[in-house]
């Protein structure tokens, strides 16, 4: 099975040296390759910018954009994340790409108790399984994978 990859260079001014030399201890320390974390960053303002500004052409499609056709799957996720993994809403955030209002809101009445501060080790699981949990997420609201096994990570 061979993957595409796609070659592209970054221009930046020389003043930009500071901002480089964080964003690449960031990545680092989130255990990423910067590659990985500006295609996360060209995602997230994608996602966040997909109407456009008038000056400028999105070639990608507002389709390209998670919808959610059954909204009920949604729901079960950010249950499931929250009641039986026992998940910090902010981490089911960023699994589903949506607000932290919005998990609020799915969550109602059975948002549970807060949970107890998470480890250092905890967290950096977490962050190294970011991506797997958000295909999982994906797999799952196209059907192609149920609720337990989307969010296996091994």
């Amino acid at each position: 099975m061979s993957r595409e990859t796609i070659i592209t260079s970054l221009s930046l001014p020389p003043d930009s040296r500071e901002v480089l030399k964080w964003f690449d201890i960031r990545a680092k320390a989130d255990g990423v390759s910067r590659s990985k974390l500006i295609y996360h960053a060209m995602r997230e303002y994608r996602k966040n910018h997909w109407k456009g500004n008038p000056q400028t052409f999105l070639e990608d499609s507002p389709s390209e954009i998670p919808q959610f056709s059954d909204p009920h799957r949604d729901k079960a996720a950010i249950n499931f994340l929250r009641n039986i993994v026992g998940m910090p809403i902010r981490d089911i955030s960023l699994i589903v790409e949506r607000s932290i209002g919005y998990i609020v809101k799915s969550l109602g009445k059975t948002r549970g108790k807060k949970r107890p501060r998470r480890t250092k080790q905890q967290i950096h699981f977490f962050r190294m399984n970011l991506i797997k949990y958000q295909e999982g997420f994906r797999l799952f609201m196209d059907g192609k994978k149920r609720l337990r096994e989307a969010f296996k990570v091994e």
